[in-house]
């Protein structure tokens, strides 16, 4: 469903959107529809523009589905907001990078209150803003036995790239070193292996 969702973002020229376990847009509403372990919202700036996830439990009871219902909400006023104000004030072009990018995922467990955002903070502040160059949430995942523990797995893609040099495998692989032990220090994660 995510990969759906962020192909229609992108196909209407939405690409700097972040996924988030926080439900506010879901707590404005009256009706529960959605299971609250299993939905996120989805949000581009400081604005939800959608949600995302599996109907509740209830509810497919309720009318006797057979399987799990996975849903995709979006405020159709935001993204025309969002768009609009693309095409009024374009991104400026930038010449190809001359160098290449490394690209690393890390995957964590932590605690199920500590928020996506406050992981990509802490990564943020553990790497040269120089070198990396952007951070992406491509995994959440919580089971049953998780859940009883009140902890969560989730997912980043790093891309490291240098405008004056090309970066080797090492100096990555230092500050990756960096970031994993400043989350198991300030966050009490660990890597997921």
């Amino acid at each position: 469903m995510k990969g759906i969702a962020e192909s229609l973002l992108s196909r209407i020229g939405i690409r700097e959107f972040e996924y988030s376990a926080e439900k506010s847009l879901q707590e404005e509403k009256p009706s529960n529809f959605l299971d609250p372990s299993q939905s996120i919202t989805v949000s581009s700036g400081m604005r939800q523009i959608g949600l995302i996830g599996r109907i509740a439990p209830a509810l497919v009871k309720t009318y006797d589905l057979r399987s799990d219902v996975w849903i995709a909400l979006f405020d159709y006023s935001a993204l025309y907001e969002i768009k609009r104000k693309l095409v009024e004030n374009p991104a400026p072009v930038r010449p190809l990078p001359k160098y290449p990018s490394v690209e690393r995922d890390i995957a964590i467990m932590l605690a199920e209150a500590i928020s996506a955002r406050q992981v990509e903070e802490t990564i943020r502040a553990s790497a040269k803003q120089e070198i990396l160059r952007s951070i992406r949430l491509f995994d959440h995942f919580q089971s049953k036995e998780m859940k009883l523990a009140s902890e969560r797995s989730i997912a980043f893609h790093l891309v490291f790239r240098s405008d004056d040099r090309t970066l080797e495998e090492h100096e990555v692989d230092e500050l990756i070193i960096l970031i994993i032990k400043r989350l198991e220090g300030e966050l009490h994660a660990r890597l997921r292996v």
